[in-house]
């Protein structure tokens, strides 16, 4: 099949549709260790949610008790028994293809002169991320029943 030039828009189309605000299952489908401009490693989740959208997080190290608090929701919700140290790199492998249940909101975001709005993760909402299991209590549905059998400490 080829390309039909003549079909092709002329003007740039909207953005993507924006995920609702509220708790969403996801799967982590992508996960890489990048640099912030101040020279801060942290782990980028790529989370593709149940109605087919696409969310990127971030999860840092960091001092500051909210950001604790996320990596403990977000193991929380891997159910990831954990002791010890881990590295970003390796947390990343861990939680590949995981099923969480995450809190969404929407943010108006201004880059090079244009504001959009954008879905991202609520960090003081709720209680951030959240197990699978938990998605029917959290919306009011039928139990969400458990196929993870992860055992051990990682």
């Amino acid at each position: 099949m080829g390309i039909n030039f003549d079909a092709l828009p002329k003007e740039k189309p909207e953005g993507f549709a924006l995920p609702e605000e509220g708790f969403h299952k996801a799967t982590i489908v992508k996960t890489t260790v990048k640099t912030s401009a101040n020279g801060n490693d942290y782990l980028e989740i790529q989370l593709k949610l149940d109605g087919g959208s696409t969310v990127f997080d971030r999860i840092m190290e960091s001092d500051a008790p909210a950001l604790q608090y996320k990596i403990a929701r977000f193991i929380t919700a891997c159910k990831l028994p954990l002791v010890g140290e881990l590295t970003l790199e390796d947390l990343g492998k861990v939680v590949l293809n995981k099923q969480v249940v995450v809190d969404l909101e929407h943010k108006e975001n201004t880059y090079q002169g244009k504001t959009t709005t954008r879905a991202e993760v609520a960090l003081f909402a709720n209680d951030i991320y959240y197990p699978i299991e938990e998605y029917s209590a959290l919306v009011g549905g039928a139990p969400t029943v458990d196929t993870d059998t992860t055992t051990g400490s990682y």
